[in-house]
């Protein structure tokens, strides 16, 4: 079976609320990742969300039909 996951960019903890700005979303693999730092969001603005993913740089433009791009 698959699904996704919504993971909180910032977390709860950390006051993080559970808004479309703050939320984004992960196969259940990469959520895990992402809770224990592995992976990590550098940008996070109403036009672009980057960060880095399995030791790469990932772009998306939420402006351009979330155009992907891992550099």
């Amino acid at each position: 079976m698959n699904y996704v996951e919504v993971a909180h960019i910032k977390p709860v903890f950390k006051g993080g609320k559970s808004i479309l700005g703050n939320l984004i979303v992960f196969c259940p693999n990469h959520h895990k990742e992402f809770d224990l730092g592995i992976k990590e969001i550098l940008e996070d603005n109403t036009e672009t969300i980057s960060g880095i993913l399995n030791g790469k740089n990932f772009k998306i433009d939420l402006h351009n039909n979330y155009t992907y791009k891992v550099e």
